[in-house]
């Protein structure tokens, strides 16, 4: 009985020693897929990795010059006086550059009505340095006559800079927002009535152009008080409408007038226009970037012609 017990003990440690062991086995078995899984989402982790590094590493577009260029004379386009130093024969002159339809023109105005005006258009730049070299063609004084206006900064944080150019021998600091003896910056539609309002202006000979086609110059005011500029002629019709939007004076009649298109072709264009007069004030030079106009008007009640 003693040896039957034994073996019944042997036999009962064997059968659990083997169940114990199935029971590991299969345990292990049931947490390899798990396993799996976690190495698996490793290689998604790198690739993500590497993905984010791709996009940082994109090199920027660098600037173009076009925007070289307006970032620079986007600051220039409130008018400048002339320095007291670099004037010259009691002239004061003013400078400025402006955007119309994408293309950058510079203005230069002066205090004496028989000064030069000069409109250029802007068709080239290189910066040298701290020089900024433009490439200008005329668009009044000398209609396509090319030439290079030189610009630097003297001090940018007071607005100070100096312009060379060969066009009149230009070599002048300038100043933004020095504009003491610039025209009166007011609306003065009085002095209209009495000047370029007072009847229509036929162009001279010596400035007409498309075979010698005649223009007219006529101001005229509306019911609401509201000035505007027609400039026609016989073979094109209207060539220019607009209303008269700003009116700066100098010695009591307009010499700087801010027109708004009112033609299909160019409608809300805004330009300015420029103005001075013969010494009676029957006639006036009118001129203008818009349509690169430039005309000599006299008014038709001292007009000689038929």
């Amino acid at each position: 009985m003693r040896i039957a017990g034994i073996l019944l003990t042997l036999i009962l440690v064997f059968a659990l020693g083997q169940h114990f062991n199935r029971t590991t086995t299969t345990a292990k078995r049931s947490h390899a897929p798990k396993a799996e899984k976690v190495e698996k989402s490793s290689p998604q982790v790198a690739s993500s990795t590497t993905a984010s590094s791709s996009v940082q590493g994109v090199a920027t577009t660098p600037k173009t010059a076009d925007q070289h260029l307006t970032r620079v004379l986007s600051n220039l386009t409130q008018i400048a006086g002339e320095n007291a130093e670099t004037r010259s024969g009691g002239r004061t002159t003013y400078s400025r550059f402006y955007q119309t339809q994408g293309t950058w023109y510079w203005e230069m105005t002066a205090n004496t009505q028989n000064a030069p005006v000069e409109v250029a258009k802007v068709t080239g730049a290189t910066q040298d340095g701290r020089l900024l070299k433009l490439d200008m063609t005329s668009q009044v004084y000398h209609p396509d006559q090319t030439y290079r206006l030189e610009f630097q900064w003297l001090d940018r944080a007071a607005g100070e800079y100096k312009l060379h150019t060969t066009f009149e021998n230009i070599d002048g600091n300038y100043t933004i927002g020095e504009t003491e003896d610039v025209a009166d910056a007011e609306n003065d539609t009085a002095s209209m009535s009495w000047t370029l309002g007072s009847g229509e202006g036929i162009e001279d000979e010596s400035t007409r152009t498309d075979n010698g086609a005649t223009t007219y110059s006529d101001f005229t005011q509306d019911d609401d008080g509201d000035w505007y500029w027609t400039l026609s002629s016989d073979k094109r019709g209207n060539v220019e409408f607009g209303k008269v939007t700003d009116i700066q004076t100098q010695d009591g009649v307009p010499v700087e007038l801010r027109i708004q298109s009112k033609l299909d072709k160019s409608y809300g264009t805004t330009y300015t226009v420029h103005v001075s007069y013969n010494d009676d004030l029957t006639s006036y030079h009118l001129v203008t970037a818009q349509d690169n106009i430039n005309g000599k008007y006299t008014i038709d009640d001292y007009s000689t012609d038929d």
